[in-house]
């Protein structure tokens, strides 16, 4: 192609050139703004009526007196946690329980007739007949031999007769309290 314009026209159509170019730039950069700005406003509105609506919830819930202050809030954490601990304790004995232990331990020539619980102590009282003192000796044994027994009192007078005795052991279990 021949170059048939002056140096004047030339730099004359260059200009119009970038001129139109950076309209057209400009152009559509404000269009996309404003098709972003209409995007965004519904988005605005909404953040904003959401943030008043949970404003106004918080005040009615103030006013109710159900929402309180931040030392309120660290009470109610506070009993929560003591209740929580509370319930994951591990649970007293049973008497069921008490009773099924000694009940393993019997022996022969034991003779168990009752059985005294008290829940405000993990101890029990068994009461029953041995037909002889070795008997009872071996029961006495084979309670304070068992895991969840921690003490078996047994008195001097259980061992008065040699035969058909009656006895009285108190029997003591590990406490499961922490």
């Amino acid at each position: 192609m021949s170059n048939i314009l002056s140096y004047t026209q030339k730099k004359y159509i260059t200009r119009i050139r970038v001129l139109r170019m950076a309209i057209a730039t400009a152009s559509a950069l404000v269009l996309l703004g404003g098709i972003v700005l209409l995007l965004m406003l519904p988005l605005l509105v909404t953040i904003n009526s959401r943030f008043s609506l949970a404003e106004n919830q918080i005040s009615l819930l103030e006013r109710e007196g159900s929402l309180a202050r931040p030392e309120d809030v660290d009470a109610l954490t506070a009993r929560i946690e003591a209740l929580s601990q509370k319930l994951a304790a591990p649970l007293p004995a049973s008497p069921t329980e008490a009773i099924t232990t000694v009940r393993e331990a019997e022996v022969p020539g034991i003779i168990l007739t009752g059985f005294s619980f008290e829940t405000s102590s993990p101890a029990l009282e068994v009461a029953g007949t041995a037909a002889t003192r070795e008997a009872l000796q071996q029961f006495v044994t084979a309670l304070e031999s068992h895991s969840r027994i921690a003490m078996v009192d047994s008195p001097v007078s259980n061992y008065v007769q040699s035969t058909k005795g009656t006895f009285t052991v108190t029997v003591t279990f590990i406490s499961t309290q922490p």
